[in-house]
């Protein structure tokens, strides 16, 4: 009959495009695809040194600025 459409077998689930199923391939099994390059050491030495220890420098002055700012006036 006309408008009337035959369901889908069961089991075939949505299409996935083929770019996203291939990142998905990646993320799964990166462990297979990784290899230490100068790039990725300097990312992580970035992320896991120079960031750290930023913030700590950082947080060290405003607390330094703080206790400037909040010390009592001498006496004359």
């Amino acid at each position: 009959m006309v408008g009337i459409n035959k369901p889908e077998p069961f089991g075939t689930g949505i299409n996935v495009p083929y770019k996203l199923q291939k990142v998905q391939y990646f993320r799964e099994n990166f462990q297979a695809f990784f290899k230490f390059t100068p790039k990725i050491v300097l990312n992580l030495v970035v992320l896991v040194g120079v960031v750290p220890l930023t913030w700590m420098f950082l947080g060290q002055v405003q607390q330094d600025q703080k206790v400037i700012v909040n010390r009592k006036a001498r006496e004359q």
